[in-house]
């Protein structure tokens, strides 16, 4: 039994005394640790007691903490809207060329053809050549044209016989009868009634007057009075008889040549397509939810860069677009976007498919940080701003409009704590704002819980926390 108590004195001293022995030797090592560090640094952050207020992070623990600083700049033009289109001929400055009556082509007008050797030295106007307003394309000898002309010489002439004819019978007016003379009268009459009937009805097949005064004179001035009254026509002016010219209605490139010397042509045959090509059409497709941004856009505003899209090499070339489509494409949900594109140069042609960019201003007023300066803490967009005190920091509530190239595009008009703060040039943190923030806010859960983020602390809670 003395036994049995020995042995467990034996064990519990070891069990009370080593612990304690332990603690001690322990405490004795750290103490003197402390000693040979010297005393301890405040910490490199200091946290306000209120939310609002600014942190103080000394210049000499920058480094520490690894805080790196950037400058707010400018935030940079938003990336241009894209749209898939393709060129095309101007309608508002292209024509079809058509000749005004049947009848078969007769003449064409010749250009110097190259120097090659057994080649013609003259060729015809074909497909590429560029051409004048109103200069001639082609010729066609018109029957139907020459008949009416005849039907107006033959009125022409009825008229001054007719004409002639009262004159005398006037002069003698007494020794004639009164009949003879109405008779005459009614012929004149007559006569002018199917002079204007014909020339209204070269105005109807579009003529225009200087070439109905034309045909005037061709049949007053060389007409010849044969000794049995009839007349007949000069040799020039029958060789123009029947003659129509076709000619150029604006001023472009022959983008379609349909006839040759000997071609029977019809009223609808169009005989060429003269295009305009110093400029094209654009018809570029967009994307429903753009068409709105799109309409928003100013009249000055409404311009795009074209570019083409087999051609990575090809330079950008200014336009305008002017007219959106109120038709949506009910497959792919796009609306059709209408402009033109300056072609000066001649390097687009119509059918190619081109990618159109448009510019898209921003509505307000932005700045632009690193995107690893802006923190999300619970929910809240933050930046940490440097203050004219640089040793103090305050964390701004921000709104970010858009990520852009590695920045963080900021509306100035966004909710902020500090309204106007945000300034060209002034200094964010980049490096370090993340743990900064995170701990901020842990911070002032464990002092402040009642009083929110990035929200003023009133008046009275200000004094009573100095």
């Amino acid at each position: 039994m003395v036994a049995a108590i020995f042995v467990s004195i034996a064990v519990a001293i070891p069990l009370l005394v080593v612990p304690r022995t332990v603690r001690w030797w322990q405490a004795r090592r750290d103490a003197a640790e402390v000693a040979a560090r010297g005393p301890t640094p405040p910490p490199a952050v200091l946290f306000p007691d209120l939310a609002g207020r600014p942190l103080t992070i000394p210049s000499n623990r920058w480094d520490e903490i690894g805080l790196r600083l950037t400058a707010i700049t400018t935030s940079p033009s938003p990336p241009g809207l894209k749209m898939d289109g393709v060129l095309y001929l101007d309608p508002d400055d292209y024509s079809l060329v058509r000749s005004r009556f049947l009848g078969e082509v007769v003449e064409m007008p010749m250009l110097p053809a190259l120097a090659v050797a057994g080649s013609p030295p003259e060729r015809s106007l074909r497909f590429g050549d560029t051409v004048k307003k109103g200069e001639l394309l082609a010729v066609v000898w018109s029957r139907e044209l020459g008949e009416k002309k005849s039907e107006l010489a033959q009125a022409l002439s009825s008229l001054a016989f007719d004409r002639e004819t009262l004159a005398r019978l006037s002069d003698n007016r007494a020794a004639v009868p009164i009949n003879s003379i109405r008779e005459v009268e009614r012929r004149v009459r007559e006569n002018e009634i199917a002079v204007e009937r014909i020339e209204k009805t070269l105005r109807s097949w579009q003529l225009t007057t200087i070439e109905i005064q034309q045909i005037r004179s061709e049949l007053l001035n060389e007409e010849t009075l044969h000794p049995d009254g009839m007349r007949e026509l000069a040799k020039g002016s029958v060789d123009r008889w029947a003659r129509v010219e076709v000619r150029s209605p604006i001023d472009g490139t022959i983008v379609e040549k349909n006839i040759t010397v000997g071609t029977l042509v019809d009223l609808d045959d169009a005989l060429f397509k003269v295009a305009n090509l110093r400029h094209l059409d654009v018809r570029a497709f967009a994307y429903e939810e753009d068409l709105v941004t799109l309409q928003r856009l100013t009249t000055e505003q409404r311009q795009w860069t074209v570019r083409l899209k087999g051609d990575s090499q090809s330079k950008p070339i200014q336009g305008v677009f002017d007219r959106i489509g109120s038709l949506i494409d009910p497959l792919q949900h796009t609306g059709l976007v209408m402009g033109w594109v300056d072609n000066a140069d001649g390097s687009l042609r119509a059918g190619q498919f081109v990618t159109a960019s448009v510019t898209m201003p921003d509505p307000q007023p932005l700045v632009s940080v690193p995107a690893e300066a802006v923190v999300d803490v619970d929910g809240t967009t933050l930046v940490l701003l440097q203050q004219d005190n640089l040793d103090l920091f305050l964390p701004i509530q921000v709104r970010v409009v858009r990520f852009q190239d590695d920045l963080a595009c900021i509306d100035l008009r966004g909710p902020a704590n500090c309204q106007g703060c945000l300034v060209v040039g002034k200094n964010v943190a980049t490096s370090g704002a993340v743990e900064i923030l995170a701990e901020y806010q842990m911070h002032l859960k464990t002092v402040v819980p009642q009083t929110p983020l990035n929200q003023t602390a009133d008046s009275s809670t200000t004094e009573n926390n100095p």
